[in-house]
């Protein structure tokens, strides 16, 4: 079940198929976003692509539910916005 609500913050997840519907997922981000909050993903491979090993243990580790964080405690990776405004997309 956590596996299925967190999928939307992990692209990996929705891409192998766990998850929901573009429809449902459209649908939950139009609520969130008329409540004010915004949906984010996890990307904790961006910057570690030059490592296979290391990019493919962050990306299953993201994937079961895992935030990672550097030896100074700092969130490895990035985070994304799951839907972009028309303003921040011609930012882009």
């Amino acid at each position: 079940m956590l596996r299925k609500q967190l999928s939307i913050f992990f692209p990996a997840s929705a891409a192998s198929g766990v998850g929901f519907s573009p429809f449902a997922r459209n649908k939950y981000l139009e609520i969130l976003e008329r409540n004010g909050i915004d949906a984010h993903y996890y990307l904790p491979s961006v910057g570690s692509r030059g490592n296979d090993e290391l990019c493919e243990a962050l990306d299953a580790l993201a994937h079961a539910g895992y935030i990672m964080t550097d030896s100074s405690g700092y969130i490895v990776g990035t985070v994304a916005k799951a839907r972009l405004s028309n303003n921040e997309k011609a930012k882009q």
